[in-house]
């Protein structure tokens, strides 16, 4: 996973550093899974505590299907019900209930059926898999509260006491075959038909209205945060594929690797919980059950998303190329009437494909400087601005999403001397209009500057709109190429 990442101008960011940045953008939509609550007690299904995991969860098949299994499940999570029961949330929870009242946090979708994100205070929560807090009838359909009947198995099993060796994340306990044996089961106290917790077993279908909500949040998202989610089930990684879709930058934080490691951005191996102390900074606040620390929940002040410019997460989000085996990443500088720029490439026998270029001068350990390999490209930069040059065909390195490769593709087609809205460009690629806003984080995240001309891309109304080399660049830029008259003649 990646553990350190570059910022806009090529210098070496911690990745967690970066994380901080990315979410003080807001719109970031939240996918959680168990990783989150395990800080709380409650284990996972694939991570250390789901290692441990002494029993295969139910399936739905089973529960509908066999008695005994119901007995055997209602038994074991009789037990296991306690122990979710009196679980609390931790500093991840709370640091997500509180990103959200700042308003960085356009949606919350968890894997979890624990309930905690609500406990922390978060609001509007889309329970992918349900919650273990309700119960339906499969009969009449019914939702009653998870309290109500536990209260009745209570006086159907007096003097029952069974003893869990272990919970799992479902809050089905460990018990032995003798103990299932006398565990007596309540039916819908309505119509007596067959009660069920309201969650979706292993086998049963997330109801369909539900995954279109969360489709709806992720294509509206400007971040996915994937937090404590090894999404190796179809179930939580549909949503990350559905993000890289369309253009949504995915950052995921999640101890051990994931499945949706190739679509992310940014892929950070930590623990969810911990991650908060560092974008929360303050003064005590109430206790939680979890002892976390109060410095978690006060959260330090951001300024609006609004006033943030709209390709600043796509700079910092810079394309990563994959390198293949005898390659070298080389760089040169070279002046121009903007100031110097910085090159970047990789280089093999064949020759240099440009990564990057830039107005910057960080330069990191174990680049290569080289000139001679940027010749034939500075001599075109220089021809360039010379107005010698109008189009540039040079060797370039590949990286980026589908979705940004398409975005790219079209900007590469703008002519010399004229401009297109970030809508006429989303139309020009087949995308909806609601992805104007995928479509600037797509130009955004472009490391080539000049030769692949994001500078053309203007605002409906015609105005300048964020530029990685800073707006009176791109003023001179379009002045240069003569798609803007001159401020002073």
């Amino acid at each position: 996973m990646t553990q350190a990442v570059r910022d806009e101008v090529g210098r070496a960011v911690p990745a967690f550093d970066m994380l901080v940045d990315l979410v003080g953008d807001g719109g970031v939509l939240v996918l959680s899974g168990a990783g989150l609550s395990t800080e709380s007690g409650i284990p996972d299904y694939r991570g250390e505590t789901g290692r441990r995991r002494r029993a295969e969860p139910m399936t739905y098949q089973a529960f509908v299907g066999s008695a005994a299994a119901r007995r055997r499940y209602w038994a074991r999570s009789h037990l296991g019900w306690r122990h979710i029961a009196h679980a609390g949330w931790n500093a991840g929870h709370r640091a997500v209930a509180g990103l959200q009242s700042m308003g960085l946090v356009s949606g919350i979708i968890t894997q979890n059926v624990d309930g905690l994100h609500q406990a922390a205070g978060a609001e509007q929560v889309v329970e992918l898999h349900g919650s273990l807090h309700r119960v339906v009838c499969l009969s009449c359909g019914e939702r009653t509260s998870r309290e109500w009947l536990e209260q009745r198995l209570n006086a159907a099993n007096p003097g029952w006491l069974g003893a869990a060796d272990a919970i799992n994340p479902d809050g089905d306990a460990v018990l032995a075959d003798d103990q299932i044996g006398a565990f007596e089961v309540v039916d819908c106290a309505g119509c007596g038909g067959l009660l069920k917790p309201d969650v979706i077993f292993f086998g049963e279908n997330v109801p369909r209205p539900r995954v279109a909500k969360c489709y709806e949040l992720t294509e509206q998202a400007g971040l996915l945060l994937v937090l404590g989610s090894s999404l190796t089930v179809m179930s939580g990684y549909r949503f990350v594929r559905r993000a890289a879709d369309h253009g949504v930058p995915v950052v995921i934080v999640n101890q051990g690797p994931t499945r949706g490691d190739g679509d992310a951005h940014l892929a950070l191996d930590a623990p969810s919980a911990p991650l908060s102390p560092r974008c929360w900074r303050g003064s005590a606040a109430s206790p939680d059950r979890s002892g976390a620390s109060p410095e978690c929940l006060s959260p330090s002040p951001l300024p609006p998303p609004s006033a943030r410019s709209e390709n600043r997460r796509g700079r910092r989000l810079e394309s990563r190329c994959t390198r293949r085996g005898g390659e070298m990443t080389v760089y040169t500088t070279t002046e121009s009437p903007l100031g110097p720029l910085l090159l970047t490439g990789d280089k093999d026998t064949d020759g240099v494909r440009l990564t990057s270029l830039t107005w910057a001068a960080a330069v990191q350990p174990g680049w290569t400087e080289d000139a001679a390999a940027f010749a034939a490209i500075t001599g075109r930069l220089r021809a360039y601005f010379d107005g010698d040059l109008r189009d540039f065909d040079l060797p370039l390195a590949g990286g980026g999403t589908p979705f940004q490769q398409k975005v790219w593709s079209a900007v590469e087609s703008v002519p010399y001397g004229s401009t297109i809205t970030y809508g006429q460009l989303a139309e020009r690629i087949g995308a909806p209009r609601d992805r104007i806003r995928a479509v600037g984080a797509a130009i955004g995240a472009n490391p080539l500057l000049i030769v692949r001309p994001c500078h053309r891309v203007i605002g409906a109304t015609g105005s300048l709109t964020g530029y990685a080399g800073g707006l009176e660049r791109k003023r001179l830029l379009l002045t240069h190429e003569g798609a803007l008259q001159p401020l002073f003649v």
